[in-house]
């Protein structure tokens, strides 16, 4: 089945720029997913910017954190029945995030913790579920 893939990085990493290049339906946005219109069947989030001091780690302006309006904005753009899948890193980010998802009325279900099979994490990774009411 041929599908298309969407990415979106705040910062743009060359090897993102390249994987769109190499696939004729992808395509990469540096910049925010409150560029996305919508509606689409899968998101899936790695990492998301839902604690400050990441954000700061990272050298982004302060003005980037807003967490609950970038769920609440890829809320909207999932299509009915479609999911939201998101990782989170750390036992603080887990707990932000439920209280992001909960703060939006969204029955979130924890996944658990996760594991690489390529290379281990150096903080624990989380996993959510949310599917979109039909």
């Amino acid at each position: 089945r041929d599908i298309g893939v969407t990415g979106v990085q705040t910062c743009a990493l060359p090897i993102w720029v390249r994987i769109s290049r190499n696939y004729p339906r992808s395509r990469f946005i540096a910049g925010s997913v409150t560029e996305l219109p919508g509606p689409y069947g899968f998101v899936t989030w790695i990492l998301p910017f839902i604690d400050p001091a990441p954000l700061a780690a990272w050298g982004l302006p302060n003005r980037l954190y807003e967490p609950e309006r970038l769920l609440e904005h890829v809320k909207r753009i999932i299509a009915p029945g479609g999911t939201l899948f998101v990782v989170n890193q750390g036992e603080v980010e887990y707990d932000i995030q439920h209280h992001l998802f909960r703060a939006l009325d969204m029955s979130a279900t924890p996944l658990g913790k996760i594991e690489s099979a390529i290379s281990p994490f150096k903080r624990d990774r989380y996993c959510w579920r949310w599917t979109a009411p039909a």
